[in-house]
C-alpha cells in the first residue's frame, strides 16, 4: 500500500533523485529525424532495437493541476519512488483513483515507471506515448502533448500539467546499466530532450 511520510512532505518539486536533467536545447519536432534508426545494408531496421510494443507494458495518460516550468520525466523504480512522486506532485489536491490504482498495480520487483509530464494549453490537452526504443544500453521514450478534442467539443480553458505514466517491464531487456532519454514534444511543438543513467545521476 502507498503510504505518505513526514520526509515525503519534505520534499519539493524536482528534487526527486531520479528527475530528469535537460541534455540539450529546445528545438523544433523536425529535428527527431537525425535520431531515427538507420537500416542495415540490407534494408532491415537495427536488429539491437525493440519495439515499443515490447518495451512499454502498459501507460496512464493523466492531469494535475501543478504545471511544470518546462516538460520534464522522473523514473519511478520502487515504492518508495513511487510514494515520493504521488506526495510531491499532488501537494495541492488528489491523484485520482485511476491513476493511483496503476501505480499500485505495478511491480516494482518486476517493473519501473516513468512519469512524463508537459503544459497543456486547456483540459483538452494530454500526453502521448509515441514511440520507445531500446539501443546500446539506452531507453529513449518519445512523447507529445496534443489537443485531442473533437472539431465541435468546448475545451475548459485551463492550464494544466499533461502526464502520463509508463510501464516498463524488466522482461523487456531494461537493465540496471540501462540509460534513460525522454524526448517530449511540448503543445508549441518545441522538443525537449531529458536524460538520466539508472542510477538516478543526471547528465548534461
Amino acid at each position: 500500500m502507498l503510504a505518505g511520510s513526514a520526509s515525503l512532505l519534505a520534499l519539493s518539486a524536482g528534487c526527486l533523485d531520479d528527475g530528469f536533467d535537460d541534455a540539450s536545447g529546445p528545438g523544433t519536432g523536425d529535428e527527431n529525424s537525425d535520431d531515427e534508426e538507420t537500416a542495415d545494408d540490407d534494408g532491415s531496421a537495427d536488429s539491437d532495437a525493440s519495439s515499443t510494443d515490447d518495451l512499454v507494458e502498459e501507460t496512464h495518460t493523466y492531469q494535475q493541476p501543478d504545471v511544470p516550468e518546462s516538460p520534464n520525466a522522473t523514473v519511478l523504480r520502487d515504492e518508495g519512488d513511487a510514494d515520493a512522486w504521488l506526495e510531491e506532485r499532488w501537494d495541492v489536491g488528489e491523484p485520482d483513483d485511476d491513476l493511483v490504482a496503476f501505480v499500485e498495480e505495478t511491480a516494482f520487483e518486476d517493473a519501473l515507471l516513468v512519469a512524463l509530464e508537459a503544459e497543456g494549453s486547456n483540459l483538452c490537452y494530454e500526453m502521448g506515448l509515441e514511440d520507445a526504443e531500446l539501443d546500446d544500453e539506452t531507453l529513449t521514450l518519445e512523447a507529445e502533448v496534443s489537443d485531442e478534442s473533437d472539431a465541435d467539443e468546448v475545451c475548459a480553458e485551463q492550464v494544466t500539467a499533461a502526464g502520463l505514466l509508463a510501464r516498463v517491464p524488466f522482461a523487456s531487456g531494461v537493465a540496471p546499466s540501462t540509460e534513460f532519454v525522454a524526448e517530449i514534444v511540448d503543445a508549441d511543438g518545441t522538443t525537449h530532450e531529458r536524460r538520466a543513467d539508472a542510477d538516478g545521476e543526471s547528465d548534461e
